[in-house]
């Protein structure tokens, strides 16, 4: 393991002739579960939804269909930053999970139960300080959320849902689970390009949350830093936004 890649083999066993395979962030497959409502799922029913991910990918990524065809089935080693098999940079201090998924046949019908290795990804050295802060300008029907880096903070991710899921998924699996959900969907985006710094949402849900991670120049990140504001109240008559 380093900072920015994950190199790993995958031995199948004998019995094993085919297999689709996919490193996905930890957060995402959290958040893809809690959104099947299997929070308080059984292991095996979590196993299955992961299983199906993978049987269900679309074709052209990272889950192909590995036989006897492929070169080194026996014994493949994957370069994962490097491979044309991965569609997005491998970051630093970020949990990731290696999900195999085995069949017995070649043509990939006959599905074994799915295998996961958890790792973590290489904390980098931080250079300087870097910080950022929200700001929310909020009406009855929309927002503005602005974010204001300071010098040693170049690049940022972010994110903005509705406080309620937001909060609940930093309940549940906590701010450091949140931050990497946040730089791998939200980001990053260059702090010292102002168009960047500001965005505007219309919404109906009346309590929102914007969270941030500022990154130094090498995109080592800092830690979550979480703004909760609420639209204003619809007047009964006259023009409103």
């Amino acid at each position: 393991l380093k900072e920015d890649n994950i190199v790993f083999e995958i031995v199948p066993g004998e019995s094993v002739k085919s297999y689709r395979m996919e490193v996905y962030p930890k957060s995402l497959l959290y958040n893809e579960l809690l959104n099947k409502g299997l929070l308080d799922a059984e292991l095996d029913e979590c196993e299955d939804a992961v299983a199906d991910l993978l049987s269900s990918a679309t074709a052209g990524t990272s889950v192909n269909l590995f036989n006897a065809e492929t070169e080194d089935f026996a014994a493949k080693e994957f370069d994962w930053a490097n491979s044309t098999y991965n569609q997005a940079a491998v970051l630093s201090d970020c949990d990731y999970m290696i999900t195999v998924l085995p069949f017995y046949d070649e043509e990939g019908q006959v599905p074994a139960p799915v295998c996961i290795c958890e790792l973590s990804t290489k904390k980098g050295i931080l250079k300087g300080n870097p910080e950022i802060k929200i700001e929310s300008i909020v009406g009855h029907t929309a927002f503005i959320v602005k974010y204001h880096p300071n010098d040693d903070c170049r690049y940022f991710y972010h994110w903005i849902w509705s406080t309620d899921e937001i909060g609940e998924f930093i309940d549940l699996f906590g701010e450091k689970m949140m931050r990497d959900f946040c730089r791998v969907a939200g980001g990053p985006y260059d702090a010292t390009t102002q168009e960047n710094l500001a965005f505007k949402r219309t919404t109906t849900m009346p309590d929102n949350t914007a969270v941030v991670v500022a990154a130094d120049e090498n995109m080592n990140p800092t830690g979550l830093v979480r703004l909760d504001f609420s639209l204003l109240e619809k007047p009964q008559t006259g023009d409103f936004t």
